[in-house]
C-alpha cells in the first residue's frame, strides 16, 4: 500500500515539475528543453514471508493439588470435640479464623488443607 502511495506521488510530482517548466517558459521567455513523460512502472514485491520463530517447548508440570472434603473435616471437628470437650470453643474459634466461617461447609476450599492440618495439631 505504501509502495503504491510512493509511486502515485512520485508520478504527479514529475507531472508537476512539467507544468512548473512549462510556465517558465511561457512567462520567462527562456527557452526549457522538453522533458518527455515517462511512465511510471511499479513493480511491487511481495514481502518475504517473515521466518517461523522457533520456540523451546513448554512443558506444563500440573500441580496435584489435595482437595479436603467437608465430611474429613467435620469428622476431624467431631472427633476433637467428643475425645474432649473442653476444646469446642478452640476447634469453633479455629473454624472462624478462616474466612469468619461458621460452619465447616463455610470455609473456602483453598482453605480446607491448612484447616485440616490446624486440627491435626490440637
Amino acid at each position: 500500500m505504501l509502495e503504491l502511495k510512493i509511486a502515485e506521488l512520485s508520478s504527479q510530482l514529475s507531472a508537476l515539475t512539467i507544468t512548473v517548466e512549462r510556465l517558465i517558459t511561457t512567462l520567462g521567455g527562456v527557452p526549457v528543453p522538453e522533458v518527455p513523460e515517462v511512465p511510471v512502472i511499479l513493480v511491487v514485491d511481495a514481502a518475504p514471508a517473515p521466518a517461523p520463530i522457533e520456540t523451546p517447548a513448554i512443558t506444563v508440570q500440573e500441580e496435584k493439588v489435595e482437595v479436603v472434603s467437608i465430611d474429613t473435616l467435620r469428622d476431624m471437628c467431631l472427633a476433637i470435640v467428643r475425645a474432649d470437650g473442653s476444646k469446642k470453643p478452640v476447634v469453633k474459634n479455629l473454624i472462624f479464623s478462616f474466612n469468619k466461617a461458621q460452619k465447616v461447609q463455610d470455609v473456602p476450599v483453598a482453605d480446607r488443607l491448612a484447616l485440616l492440618t490446624a486440627l491435626e495439631q490440637i
